[in-house]
């Protein structure tokens, strides 16, 4: 009910935006149904059909007018909950240095990311020091060369990068991690794009840290 008077009061939606966009999370999240309150929006319950779209579509620019607009207003409250947020770590720590750690899945700046965790690195990296990926590539089933890649991505929007590389054992229960030979292959190909992006002087370049 607090997000959805800040989404009224705050970002403009209506009503028909709103059911529309909480009909689409209702179906991403696997409801075959959901319901309305005694004010006419949607929650989660039973009764009513979810619509037609999924959230990560409409993000995409599928579905009706009012599910796209009420989809790109929630997605815009989350993103500036998490960057407001930094805002006043910043304000309540002044001279102290600030770094955000960001998720990696599918994309660290793609509509997953940024529906499910609020991250957008070209709006975070104005407000930290910097950015920590947390680069697992074991975990992920990704190769050693993922972590320099996300480091990539992040100083393209201009922010300044640290690469989490995975020491620890995979979160599966099998107890096996990356052996000490791909620790060092990520820990190198890091370095390499450090060394040759800090060479760039145009400041719209981040730097890996």
């Amino acid at each position: 009910a607090e997000a959805r008077e800040v989404l009224i009061n705050k970002y403009g939606i209506t009503k028909k935006e709103y059911n529309a966009a909480a009909k689409a999370m209702c179906k991403d999240a696997g409801y075959s149904s959901c319901t309305t309150n005694s004010d006419g929006y949607v929650v989660y319950g039973s009764g009513t059909s979810v619509g037609s779209y999924y959230f990560s579509s409409a993000m995409a620019g599928s579905g009706s007018t009012d599910v796209k607009n009420g989809v790109k207003k929630v997605l815009q409250m989350r993103l500036d909950t998490v960057n407001d947020f930094i805002k006043l770590v910043k304000e309540a720590a002044p001279g102290k240095i600030i770094s955000t750690a960001i998720m990696p899945d599918t994309s660290i700046d793609g509509a997953y990311a940024q529906a499910e965790y609020g991250q957008q690195p070209k709006t975070m990296a104005p407000l930290v020091d910097y950015i920590c990926t947390m680069s697992y590539a074991s975990t992920y089933g990704q190769d050693a060369n993922w972590p320099k890649k996300l480091c990539q991505a992040i100083t393209n929007v201009g922010g300044n990068v640290v690469a989490a590389i995975q020491f620890f054992p995979n979160e599966d229960g099998s107890n096996t991690g990356p052996s000490n030979q791909r620790i060092y292959d990520e820990i190198y190909g890091a370095m390499q794009l450090r060394d040759s992006v800090n060479k760039d002087t145009n400041d719209a370049t981040g730097k890996v840290l």
